[in-house]
């Protein structure tokens, strides 16, 4: 199992105002809520991107995990308003595959909603100082392609976000 995590080569660019990191088939970005908009922006111009967003409130230490086929809107979005009491969010960490929504596996809504729901297990099941305020739903039927990709996205995500220091063990 250990080779089989060194394979997805982690990698980490802090930065002053967004910190990079990635495996081999996924990328994170982790920015400040007030700059997020501003640093996509610049960073991707006018690219739609789908994928997973976690939003962070670390002074109560919670996370409400979301996706989308367009994370610069639904992100403008839940700056404006979200509907989760006593969530405040601070940061927010964007996990995607690294391609614009129309080449992206992540453009797939089956598959996003596969990993979403994956997401949340990972946050509600393993240890983390994030707790999170998302509801566990069943995930949605989806054909075998779907859960395949969706079943190895998944191990890669969850090396990630332990490699980043969200989670503090790997689910087995």
């Amino acid at each position: 199992r250990n080779s089989e995590m060194n394979d997805y080569e982690y990698s980490e660019t802090p930065g002053n105002d967004m910190t990079r990191a990635t495996t081999n088939c996924l990328y994170l970005i982790d920015c400040r809520k007030e700059e997020v908009i501003e640093k996509l922006h610049e960073e991707f111009k006018e690219l739609i991107l789908a994928g997973l967003y976690l939003l962070l409130d670390n002074t109560a230490n919670k996370i409400y995990i979301g996706e989308s086929s367009n994370i610069s809107e639904r992100l403008k979005q839940h700056i404006k308003k979200i509907d989760i009491p006593d969530f405040k969010f601070d940061r927010i960490l964007l996990v995607w595959d690294g391609r614009p929504v129309s080449t992206s596996h992540f453009g797939d809504e089956a598959l996003r909603k596969s990993l979403e729901k994956e997401c949340i297990k990972l946050f509600k099941n393993i240890s983390s100082k994030f707790q999170s305020v998302n509801t566990v739903e069943k995930p949605k039927e989806t054909n075998f392609q779907v859960r395949s990709s969706s079943n190895r996205i998944t191990k890669e995500l969850n090396f990630l976000l332990y490699k980043y220091h969200l989670l503090d063990t790997l689910q087995d």
